[in-house]
């Protein structure tokens, strides 16, 4: 199955088919509407992920809505395939690994949402970035998104996400680079978390 850029894979709220996909190619945006009507960025997910693999397991609505932010290729797997496939014992604890990440990831979110200052906010999500890895280097220079995309992620406003980049940057907690990257910090962002 192949969608373009900004095509829906998946409504939150619409009724369930028993089915999954697994991506091939491209990359799908996960978001959710919270009860204050903003819609919010959780993730992204990346070939090699499942997508709506819960409605497989009882849930009876879509959680979240998914979009295509690039074309993408999904392979389609319905309830009697994956049935089969729980035979093998490799593709459960591929599952189950899946799960766990998944997990991990929607605690990362919680705990960014539920920060009560942006600026906090934004300090959880600079830790979570993948390009931390499992290395234990103190800094890491990375493209950032925009302070739009941002903001959906972290449920908030450009101009306050703007005003809070700022604000990181006069306490020596990031560096904006003249080629557009920024330097992170990891200690002084866990200094700035613990204040």
């Amino acid at each position: 199955m192949r969608l373009e850029k900004g095509a829906v894979l998946l409504f939150e709220g619409e009724g369930h088919k028993s089915d999954c996909y697994l991506i091939l190619e491209g990359r799908l945006d996960i978001r959710l509407v919270t009860a204050s009507g903003h819609e919010t960025l959780l993730y992204k997910l990346q070939p090699g992920e499942l997508v709506g693999e819960l409605s497989l397991f009882g849930k009876v609505t879509r959680t979240a809505t998914v979009t295509a932010v690039s074309p993408v290729c999904l392979l389609r797997i319905d309830a009697s395939a994956f049935a089969q496939a729980m035979h093998n014992e490799d593709f459960n604890r591929r599952l189950m690994h899946h799960f766990v990440e998944r997990y991990v990831r929607s605690h990362e979110v919680i705990q960014r949402l539920g920060q009560p200052k942006v600026s906090h906010k934004i300090a959880r999500y600079l830790l979570s970035l993948e390009a931390w890895g499992d290395a234990p280097q103190n800094q890491i220079s990375v493209p950032l998104v925009g302070h739009a995309e941002l903001a959906m992620k972290l449920s908030c406003q450009r101009e306050t996400v703007t005003r809070s980049m700022r604000d990181l940057t006069d306490q020596g907690v990031i560096e904006t680079q003249a080629n557009g990257r920024t330097i992170i910090y990891r200690d002084r962002l866990r200094q700035f978390l613990d204040a």
